[in-house]
């Protein structure tokens, strides 16, 4: 699968108000299942998201992205290709859009990131731990 960078930015920026809430320059990954060794990187600007593509990736942490949304290949164009984002809603409220924190539960509140995760379905509480992380 080739990874399209201007759908994947189109997308973020109709999605924009998903990531109200999150402080600017601050980062979120995407992996497809299937492509270990690349990652859209979603940096949230003042006027919007700012879509990039990180080759060659062999190790993720927290210099990488504040946390990682992996999303199986056959889910791809499904998401970038909803115009109402229902479907990046449901795979995330299912749990078939994995979350993995980088961060921690709490620095990821202090960055902004409660609302973000509210709004796809993740329950977010001030502790050390929450719900939705791996």
């Amino acid at each position: 699968m080739e990874i399209d960078i201007k759908k994947w930015n189109d997308w973020a920026n109709r999605s924009s108000f998903l990531f109200s809430g999150i402080k600017d320059n601050r980062k979120i990954g995407i992996l497809i299942d299937s492509i270990e060794d690349k990652l859209i990187i979603l940096t949230k600007k003042e006027n919007g998201i700012d879509v990039s593509l990180l080759n060659g990736v062999e190790e993720v942490d927290d210099k990488t992205a504040d946390l990682i949304l992996e999303i199986k290949e056959d889910d791809v164009e499904k998401v970038i290709n909803d115009e109402n984002f229902s479907k990046f809603l449901e795979l995330t409220a299912s749990d078939e859009i994995k979350m993995y924190d980088l961060v921690g539960i709490k620095k990821l509140i202090r960055l902004g990131y409660e609302a973000f995760l509210s709004r796809i379905g993740y329950n977010v509480n001030n502790t050390d731990t929450c719900c939705c992380c791996c």
